[in-house]
């Protein structure tokens, strides 16, 4: 999946993808960096979380 985090700018679009159950893993092109991840938790969702790339 092809995300763009900034409208109208190329350069901090990444690859990859955002799962439901909070585990993630996107590749910036522009950084050449690969971020992979889990929030470890499905159960208790009525507080948000908040994080930039």
């Amino acid at each position: 999946m092809k995300l763009q985090f900034l409208p109208f700018t190329e350069k901090y679009t990444v690859w990859g993808h955002l799962d439901a159950s909070g585990s993630f893993m996107v590749y910036v092109q522009a950084m050449d960096v690969y971020f992979t991840g889990s929030f470890n938790q499905t159960t208790y969702q009525s507080k948000n979380i908040n994080y930039c790339l």
